[in-house]
């Protein structure tokens, strides 16, 4: 095995992304917008998806977000993100996103997401990703899980509608969901995409990014 394709450890490229909450983060209810939160949520998974292939990563997917409490100005918000399952270019990364309120202390969970990664070359095509290496108790649990939503060893980012945990320190229950997928009409990602799923590319079509688990 080569040497970029050596299992490694979910710890590796777990990743944390941080960012005080200011005014003009928020709506006219007070509440932060939850595009803010979401772009946090891309980049922080982002991060860890390129940390853990070693090459530049495009989303693909991200599962239904429910926000479970809002998030207000003045409070510091983080987004910790790990890789919970690989296939052979894809990596499914867990997000859990906790608002504190930085005088009191005090932290709230208020959002978990899923989502999806391809590992691209500079010709913007998929190339593998390594394997991971388990450390814990906790790494076999998210892998196993991962397995079990997607019906196979090979399809991370299956797991909407499932009852399972997402990883280390994301562990929370999840309700029922329906996937929600991207839809990108640019030439060299569908090119990525039709790569992925052997299909002929067609440029002035949005092509619907699903089941994109190899």
């Amino acid at each position: 095995m080569s040497e970029e394709l050596q299992p490694r450890s979910p710890s590796l490229s777990e990743t944390l992304v941080s960012e005080l909450m200011m005014p003009h983060h928020v709506n006219n209810h007070g509440h932060v917008f939850g595009g803010v939160i979401l772009s946090m949520v891309d980049r922080a998974a982002g991060v860890a998806a390129m940390r853990h292939s070693g090459r530049p990563c495009v989303t693909v997917s991200i599962d239904r977000v429910d926000f479970k409490e809002p998030i207000f100005t003045g409070e510091l918000v983080t987004c910790r993100a790990r890789v919970n399952f690989v296939g052979r270019t894809s990596m499914e990364i867990g997000v859990r996103v906790e608002a504190e309120k930085l005088l009191s202390r005090e932290k709230h969970h208020t959002n978990t997401c899923f989502l999806t990664f391809v590992a691209i070359d500079s010709e913007h095509r998929p190339v593998p990703v390594p394997p991971l290496e388990l450390e814990t108790e906790e790494d076999r649990k998210a892998v196993s899980g991962g397995a079990q939503a997607a019906g196979g060893p090979h399809r991370p980012g299956a797991r909407a509608g499932r009852g399972l945990t997402p990883g280390p320190g994301i562990s929370e229950m999840r309700p029922p969901t329906q996937r929600f997928t991207s839809k990108w009409s640019g030439v060299s990602v569908m090119r990525l995409i039709c790569a992925v799923k052997g299909t002929p590319v067609r440029p002035h079509h949005p092509f619907p990014c699903q089941d994109i688990h190899t």
